[in-house]
């Protein structure tokens, strides 16, 4: 049977609270925009896809060699929402990582390559470390919403472990549940 993974660091459970609560007071007057819930929150390092059983289980072992080097490593999150592709045609509103960033791209080009060499596609876009807060349905300019200052800025933030996700679909939207995580040095 297969699964829809993706491999990310998980985050602390006031920050996820934060982020929602500031998306949602940021956005309160749109309704082409769908608030990621405070428990799928999280810093994605790599989205693998559907995966069966098998190669599931070499995702598992690929992320657990390639993390296995890493430290835990200290992080804080952008001063102001930021969206992909660009603010004034926003698709996706998400928190920048600001310090720590270095240590996530670490993790990632372990990740890619040892993924790369197991036969996965090798990600096209560069990596740029975020926390995704919402999704526009249709993209719009977020310029004026973007300015608030998010209160937790200033906060620094541990990430001391990288987890496999299974990512269940359905009427009300993702489930994400950690089916093996990886506790960094």
């Amino acid at each position: 049977m297969a699964r829809r993974l993706f491999i990310a660091a998980g985050i602390r459970k006031d920050l996820k609270q934060d982020i929602y609560d500031h998306t949602a007071r940021a956005f309160s007057d749109h309704d082409n925009i769908r608030i990621i819930p405070p428990e799928n929150l999280h810093i994605t390092l790599k989205f693998i896809g559907y995966a069966g059983d098998r190669t599931a289980g070499e995702i598992k072992r690929i992320t657990g060699e390639a993390v296995c080097g890493h430290k835990s490593f200290e992080y804080t999150v952008e001063r102001h929402l930021d969206a992909f592709p660009h603010i004034k045609k926003a698709s996706i509103v998400f928190l920048g990582i600001k310090k720590g960033s270095g240590s996530l791209s670490d993790i990632f080009d372990s990740l890619e390559k040892r993924l790369v060499l197991y036969g996965l596609e090798k990600e096209k876009r560069k990596f740029h470390p975020h926390i995704t807060a919402a999704r526009i349905k249709k993209p719009i300019d977020i310029t004026s919403v973007a300015g608030m200052p998010f209160s937790c800025s200033e906060k620094t933030y541990r990430i001391g472990h990288v987890s496999v996700y299974e990512s269940i679909l359905d009427s009300r939207g993702a489930r994400y549940i950690i089916i093996e995580r990886f506790v960094l040095k």
